[in-house]
């Protein structure tokens, strides 16, 4: 195709982004305005504690050690920027750091340095040193959690792939085409196909640059983070939508959901985190907050009220 863009459903992009994704991690150029670090996440709606291993993030961090140098950090460690011999035998040979299965509380905030300046490397009983911007290495890293992000220095720097649940915990590639890929057991032919493909991914990458995924599942599971986990529960079960439009008195509303929480619990909440947790919800939902006033506040006679209806629903 001569242009990428004619891929429009949600399949092909999920493929194109990882395609493209892939060439930009393995070519060498070095371009400080389109540094990113890759982050693949699940595509996969599923709840903000809920993890979705086994879906081949991993394994493309295989696929890439392949090809170019690859060094590895795993990534379950708690406060792991804390420890400052972290890339601790890194040199100018490896062309990717590779952080594995980081967790829901990795702060993506601490890469950003990292993906677009120089990266401060510091050796055990060794003087420290940077290696410059041109030699620095490209961020792979995997996660099963939504990573949360805020503002245009995140989505500079960001960019997620998305990975379906075909391959999970009870059905892996194994069983799929009989032997494990990238050891001795994996045929020639296949061997012969993955070079090729990836020697495709550049071509493509430096072709149409990277192509964005459908974000919808994304941003549901960023907004399931987003959202208090007592407002999360209660409001699943009080906030239910037929076809007609729900009106509620906003001092109403939030002593109903302040009614559900113990008094430890009600710390938590303010009136103005209680709106914002319903927008949070509502967006979840694809529900439209205060559709007649264009989601600006409604208030009458000194009282505000919050309208929530379906997407879609006509504003009257």
């Amino acid at each position: 195709k001569e242009d990428a863009t004619t891929f429009n459903d949600d399949l092909s992009r999920h493929i194109l982004s990882k395609i493209t994704a892939i060439g930009y991690l393995l070519h060498t150029y070095y371009s400080g305005s389109l540094r990113k670090a890759i982050v693949a996440t699940d595509a996969k709606e599923r709840n903000k504690d809920q993890e979705e291993g086994g879906t081949g993030k991993s394994l493309l961090g295989q696929a890439l050690k392949e090809i170019v140098p690859v060094f590895y950090r795993g990534s379950r460690k708690k406060n792991l920027f804390e420890d400052k011999h972290l890339l601790a035998g890194m040199t100018t040979r490896q062309k990717l750091l590779f952080f594995d299965d980081v967790t829901s509380k990795f702060d993506l905030s601490s890469l950003y340095t990292l993906i677009t300046g120089q990266t401060e490397v510091e050796h055990k009983f060794i003087n420290s040193y940077a290696l410059k911007k041109e030699d620095s290495p490209k961020i792979y890293l995997t996660t099963n959690f939504s990573l949360l992000g805020n503002g245009s220095s995140h989505d500079r720097r960001i960019f997620e792939i998305a990975f379906s649940d075909y391959y999970n915990i009870k059905f892996n590639p194994r069983q799929d085409f009989g032997y494990e890929f990238f050891c001795k057991e994996m045929p020639y032919e296949q061997w012969n196909k993955f070079y090729n493909f990836m020697a495709q991914a550049v071509k493509t990458y430096l072709q149409f640059g990277l192509i964005e995924a459908p974000k919808e599942n994304i941003r549901k599971n960023q907004l399931r983070c987003l959202i208090k986990e007592e407002f999360l529960n209660w409001a699943e079960e009080s906030i239910l939508l037929d076809n007609d439009i729900k009106n509620y008195i906003r001092n109403d509303f939030n002593d109903s959901f302040l009614k559900s929480l113990s008094e430890i619990e009600k710390r938590k909440f303010s009136s103005f985190s209680i709106k914002k947790n319903l927008k949070l919800f509502c967006e979840l939902k694809s529900y439209d907050f205060n559709p007649s006033a264009n989601g600006n506040d409604i208030k009458k006679n000194s009282i505000e009220y919050f309208e929530i209806s379906k997407l879609g629903r006509s504003k009257t």
